[in-house]
């Protein structure tokens, strides 16, 4: 009797030298991708309170200081939007917190994109591998009277790479959808309301 490896592995065939790294990298972009996208990365939850923090303690410079020290999303964002509205004062800053927040998420799409990638090339990765499995099924028991077992192994085989693509392709979707609607949420609702509360604390709402 085979081993679920011999099954589902080796009896794929050359196609799954692809495939098995296909899904090790699917798995891999769908974990940095979610783990990227933490609320501690793109907008910690104290954000606001240590800019109005040290605001208070010490005025605008000190909550621009602390400003420059922050490393998450938001923070780069409303470092760009305050430089733009203190270059120009009667600039809009709502509209200027929206654009900034659009291409950061546009940034963040473009580096989860190997995800939609992976979407794409699994199931025909699996295809031609399956063609090429049940190609030499039939060349294998193309002469006389094929056995009829060896022949539904062999087919069996080929399905296998076809099997992997799709699963591989569904990983893949779902992982980069649910990346896509976080995304969507910080564009949408975080940054803007995160990024107006900090410019409202460095004095650069309009």
């Amino acid at each position: 009797m085979q081993s679920l490896f011999q099954q589902w592995v080796v009896a794929g065939g050359v196609a799954m030298v692809a495939l098995v790294p296909c899904l090790i990298l699917s798995l891999a972009f769908a974990v940095q991708g979610i783990l990227s996208l933490r609320r501690s990365q793109m907008a910690p939850e104290d954000f606001v309170d240590r800019l109005r923090e040290a605001a208070n303690q010490s005025g605008v410079a000190a909550a621009r200081a602390v400003l420059e020290e922050d490393h998450s999303r938001i923070a780069e964002i409303v470092r760009s939007v305050d430089a733009q509205l203190r270059r120009n004062p009667g600039s809009d800053s709502g509209a200027l917190l929206r654009d900034e927040a659009e291409s950061e998420c546009d940034l963040l799409l473009q580096q989860n994109s190997p995800l939609a990638l992976i979407v794409r090339i699994a199931p025909q990765l699996g295809l031609i591998g399956t063609l090429v499995g049940l190609h030499g099924a039939f060349a294998m028991h193309g002469s006389g009277s094929p056995d009829g077992k060896a022949l539904a192994a062999a087919i069996g085989g080929a399905l296998v790479p076809m099997v992997w693509g799709v699963v591989i392709a569904f990983i893949s979707h779902l992982a980069h959808y649910m990346i896509q609607l976080r995304i969507a949420g910080y564009e949408q609702s975080l940054f803007p309301r995160e990024g107006a509360a900090a410019l409202q604390v460095l004095g650069g709402e309009s």
